[in-house]
């Protein structure tokens, strides 16, 4: 398994890890400036794969592709719909 680390800083400035968790060779880090060059995130998830996740306890992950566990609303799974293409988180 794969994961990568994510620091998000919030509009207040604050930060807040995340975690992201998928199969080995779906999860990438791509250098700012590669990133820039490209007009890409460093962040890169390959589409059309399930991400488990993990967020600071009192944060959770909301949107269409994004599915809280019953257990714990700061874990979940991130779906990506699509094949073979790379997504920039």
């Amino acid at each position: 398994m794969n994961r990568l680390s994510i620091l998000i800083t919030l509009d207040s400035g604050q930060m807040v890890p995340l975690e992201l968790f998928g199969q080995e060779g779906t999860l990438f880090e791509i250098s700012q400036e590669e990133a820039r060059k490209f007009g890409e995130a460093c962040y890169q998830l390959v589409e059309g794969k399930r991400y488990e996740y993990r967020i600071a306890a009192d944060y959770r992950l909301e949107g269409e592709v994004v599915y809280p566990s019953q257990l714990n609303k700061a874990t979940g799974i991130k779906q990506n719909f699509g094949k073979n293409y790379f997504e920039g988180a």
